[in-house]
């Protein structure tokens, strides 16, 4: 669908929902930094019974070898060596004076029944808008394109970073795959270039109430903006509802 099509779909939607005039359409875009984060996500689960009984050999600090460990447990050696080789570069278990021994962080998983596997490094594109002070997946390219130009709204500002804002923004993608996942902290953050945001704005007057009002669709996220409705409302209603 055309972007036009698309504005005066939302023009009826506005008309239809709210039972307001729209006396004006303006198009504009919102300055936007992109960055590429690298991450490292985690996977947390329950504990099963086996990797429990060898946290808590381990914790008791008599077993140099996966023998004695496989012989203890009446289980395969192999899938005892795979198991100890999986908490070790998880950080559960090392090898102390010839010991396995179990670390701090094996002594407070043990404690709490639940595994944490690290998985690979990950990148994700990520878009900051200063607007929102919140952070998207850099969707661009899936973005629909405007056939006339759009002016930029605000002037481009610093990127700020966020790493507890980012991380759950990573997060709450990864959770939709695998409600498992979790992202506690990010690797780097580098900033590619700042996009423009396209957005439509409908300046809208209630009869009723003999109000003005404005609503804002993003093209990035298909959706109707709250926070740039604010800001607009703010900055831009008096002048465009004139």
């Amino acid at each position: 669908m055309k972007h036009r099509q698309l504005i005066d779909q939302l023009e009826r939607e506005l008309k239809q929902t709210l039972g307001c005039e729209v006396k004006r359409v303006e198009l504009f875009a919102l300055p936007m930094h992109t960055m590429d984060v690298t991450f490292s996500p985690i996977i947390k689960k329950r504990m099963d019974i086996l990797m429990k009984i060898l946290l808590s050999a381990a914790q008791s600090g008599q077993f140099q070898t996966v023998q004695e460990l496989s012989d203890m447990l009446h289980v395969e050696e192999l899938f005892v060596s795979d198991l100890l080789e999986q908490m070790q570069r998880s950080k559960l278990v090392a090898i102390i004076d010839g010991y396995y021994m179990l670390t701090p962080t094996g002594e407070k998983q043990l404690a709490e029944g639940v595994y944490e596997e690290q998985l690979e490094e990950e990148t994700a594109s990520l878009l900051y808008s200063p607007v929102h002070e919140d952070y998207f997946l850099d969707d661009v390219e899936e973005m629909l394109e405007l056939e006339e130009l759009v002016d930029t709204l605000i002037e481009e500002s610093e990127l700020t970073l966020r790493e507890d804002m980012i991380c759950e923004t990573l997060q709450t993608e990864k959770r939709k795959v695998d409600p498992a996942i979790y992202v506690l902290s990010m690797n780097v953050a580098v900033e590619r270039q700042i996009h423009d945001i396209p957005y439509v704005a409908f300046v809208c007057y209630d009869r009723k109430g003999d109000r003005s009002f404005i609503r804002t669709h993003s093209f990035l996220t298909n959706g109707w903006d709250d926070v740039v409705d604010r800001y607009l409302a703010k900055e831009k209603l008096q002048q465009w509802k004139a």
